[in-house]
């Protein structure tokens, strides 16, 4: 969007914040916010000319730094492009696949795209993912970019019925297919986490607010083991048959993960969680091949749940 803004005013034709945003479609506050970010940044002696009511360069020699960029650089690009193809669904693809042709068409001419690199020979397997409508994610993704409120209908995981509430928009995340939003909910008075795509409706409020000092993404998502976080932390201890040992030592599952090698051939993973329910997820996975040593509530929980499994086939 630098590069096109730029262009226009290089033409002489004294564009205006309205005419550079209905030609780009974005909103006159977002070319505001580009003119100044040229202006403080990257230095660009823009000046407004009252009479033609347009921007032009008082430095008419001025011009942006090309782009310097290694081949190898480039490649890297190109694969990065490729991993884009995961993101078809939220309308993020659309827009990073826009800026990775625009970054395309402003490399200098002495760098050689090959056509190879366009599209390498190297695939990203698709995760099943949530739909989530262009509207929800252009207020959420504004919201964020303001900081601005927002009027949410939201359901919950297994509810009935939606909540409306005003949220205050911290941070957006992406995880197995899901995009998460955190933020400060009023009515509950506390940061929560709202799966994006069991929005149901949003509206943004002229309400803008301030990111808390406070706040820390790491701090909040505290010993996670995928999304849901808890208060409540546990000691997790995990024994892993020989048949599965061997995929648990070549990963790193958890930071503070402590892996002891077992006389049978297997493996015990140990880690510290503030959430058991994913980790019951993850442990159901493996079927046999997995025993929950500690804490014994999850062990009883998984229990249970391979109980509740077995009567689903007892007349098969």
């Amino acid at each position: 969007r630098i590069r096109f803004i730029d262009s226009k005013i290089r033409d002489g034709r004294f564009p205006n914040a309205r005419n550079l945003a209905d030609e780009y479609e974005v909103s006159e506050r977002t070319i505001h916010r580009d003119i100044e970010y040229m202006r403080d940044m990257l230095d660009c002696p823009i000046g407004f000319d009252k009479k033609r009511r347009g921007y032009y360069y008082t430095e008419p020699a001025f011009a942006l730094p090309n782009v310097s960029i290694k081949a190898s650089e480039l490649f890297a690009l190109c694969v990065a492009e490729k991993a884009l193809e995961q993101y078809r669904n939220p309308p993020l693809y659309d827009a990073l696949s826009a800026v990775f042709g625009k970054i395309l068409a402003s490399l200098p001419d002495e760098i050689t795209v090959r056509y190879s690199w366009l599209n390498p020979d190297i695939t990203f397997i698709q995760q099943s993912y949530t739909v989530i409508e262009r509207e929800i994610w252009d207020a959420i993704s504004t919201a964020l970019y303001t900081r601005s409120a927002l009027k949410i209908i939201h359901r919950k995981a297994g509810a009935d019925e939606a909540t409306e509430r005003t949220v205050e928009p911290y941070h957006m995340v992406s995880y197995e297919g899901e995009w998460y939003l955190i933020a400060f909910c009023t009515m509950r008075k506390q940061v929560l986490t709202f799966a994006i795509s069991r929005i149901q409706k949003c509206e943004p409020l002229e309400k803008s607010f301030t990111l808390p000092d406070s706040f820390n993404l790491k701090e909040y998502l505290g010993e996670n083991f995928g999304i849901t976080v808890e208060r409540e932390t546990h000691r997790v201890k995990i024994e892993f048959m020989p048949g599965a040992a061997a995929y648990i030592r070549e990963r790193v599952w958890r930071e503070d993960q402590v892996l002891t090698e077992l006389p049978s051939g297997g493996v015990s993973l140990s880690f510290t969680v503030n959430s058991l329910r994913e980790v019951k997820r993850w442990v159901l996975c493996w079927g046999p091949m997995a025993r929950v040593r500690e804490p014994l509530i999850l062990a009883e929980e998984i229990k249970r749940d391979i109980r509740a499994m077995a009567d689903n086939y007892i007349n098969i």
